[in-house]
């Protein structure tokens, strides 16, 4: 397996374990009937960034050198 490969599935079980956080806390509030307008934003916010996150990630998949400062 390649560098990026064992990356992949750190990241990937790093975001899936936040997503279910972030799911579970939405239907828990729902559940309670305590859920607002504004919690349903920064929900779907969050949900957003996640998969942009690991969508970026992969689109990096062919790149060689693995650093910070590459834009």
């Amino acid at each position: 397996m390649s560098k990026f490969e064992f990356l992949a599935v750190f990241i990937s079980i790093i975001f899936g374990l936040s997503l279910t956080h972030v799911l579970s806390g939405a239907m828990r509030s729902i559940y309670r009937g305590t859920f607002e307008q504004s919690h349903l934003v920064l929900t779907g916010f969050i949900l957003i960034v996640l998969v942009l996150n690991w969508w970026m990630t992969f689109a990096r998949s062919n790149q060689e050198i693995w650093t910070l400062d590459l834009h």
